[in-house]
């Protein structure tokens, strides 16, 4: 991690932590957007971090809910443990939580871009309920090998290993890099933490909060 970094400390992995006056307030209603910040959160932020916002990227399947195959009903909706509370434990840290998926479902056919957005706000709402905010989701439904064409891409910029999410949710949420890190469950997931600038952690299963604990030292 990059110096220069306003933190209480660091964590057992040397990432850098947040001052406490950064921490965010989960909003228990759950009125998040699918895409984009949540502006109460930008708005709270912004107001106590002069650098930009810290933030935590997170891929969906395989780290905060289980990777069922392709999941897109809410039957499907199944979060890994320690899931809810690891993204509490970013928010009172204050970490802006971000979503990062890949969404091959789409192109392959097997559900809608409307069905896969409706997954995730019923993941950000379910979230909300216990007091865990996700500030952003970023879902890219490209794939080299889509059956609808509209979604067929060589090479996505969004597609990880690509960054192109990461990047889009830095520029878009005046998110600092230098304060921020990526955790997912594959190489290329962390491939696109490396390609945006930012550390990446791969997280092999097990309880979502004891890793975020023991990675952060909190």
């Amino acid at each position: 991690m990059p110096g220069g970094l306003r933190s209480r400390g660091r964590g057992r992995a040397g990432v850098a932590l947040p001052t406490k006056s950064s921490a965010v307030t989960p909003n228990p209603a759950g009125s998040l957007p699918v895409t984009g910040c949540n502006d109460r959160v930008r708005r709270r932020m912004r107001g106590t971090m002069t650098s930009g916002v810290p933030a935590v990227f997170l891929d969906r399947d395989g780290v905060l809910i289980e990777d069922t195959g392709y999941p897109h009903l809410e039957e499907h909706l199944r979060f890994t443990p320690g899931a809810c509370e690891a993204v509490r434990r970013l928010n009172q840290l204050g970490y802006l939580c971000v979503v990062v998926t890949n969404q091959s479902g789409v192109a392959r056919g097997l559900f809608g871009e409307e069905q896969m957005r409706a997954f995730n706000a019923l993941l950000v709402r379910r979230m909300a309920a216990k007091q865990a905010v996700i500030g952003a989701v970023y879902a890219c439904p490209f794939h080299a090998e889509a059956l609808d064409e509209r979604y067929r891409h060589p090479d996505h910029p969004d597609r990880k290993p690509n960054p192109g999410m990461i990047l889009r949710a830095i520029a878009e949420h005046r998110i600092d890099p230098a304060r921020s890190f990526l955790i997912g469950d594959q190489p290329s997931d962390l491939e696109a933490a490396r390609r945006a600038g930012i550390p990446g952690f791969r997280f092999e299963g097990g309880n979502l909060d004891d890793f975020v604990k023991d990675l952060l030292g909190h």
